[in-house]
């Protein structure tokens, strides 16, 4: 059932008939149920990615654009240990390029591992 916003203006009583929006509705939540079900069995959201296949130009595109090297502009430094200067990339630059390189919805990331990286000091007082 779809109206225009003018022909809805003029009928502000007018709501849609529940009949004619269950079954879309159930469609929906249906295919959204089915696709949370198989996912662990396809390997997860990642398994959605790398199923399109590139065609020669873009792939020598995306390939080219991936060996440029980063400016100076994509890269991000900050004090190091023993007054050194460690270099890195910031993740808004990283997602950025990864938009650039492959499309908004061309990839894909997760967390491999997480854990600390580092041991406290105690310091004792006497």
């Amino acid at each position: 059932m779809k109206r225009r916003l003018s022909e809805m203006s003029d009928a502000k009583d007018v709501k849609p008939e529940p009949d004619d929006m269950q079954p879309t509705v159930a469609t929906l939540v249906a295919q959204q149920v089915a696709a949370a079900l198989l996912a662990p069995l396809t390997g997860g959201s990642a398994a959605r990615f790398g199923r399109v296949v590139f065609g020669e130009q873009e792939q020598q595109s995306v390939n080219a654009f991936l060996h440029q090297k980063l400016g100076k502009d994509s890269l991000a430094r900050r004090p190091g240990p023993g007054g050194r200067k460690l270099t890195y990339i910031e993740s808004c630059k990283a997602i950025e390029l990864a938009n650039r390189a492959f499309g908004f919805n061309g990839w894909s990331c997760h967390i491999v591992e997480c854990k600390e990286e580092y041991v406290p000091r105690w310091c004792a007082l006497s």
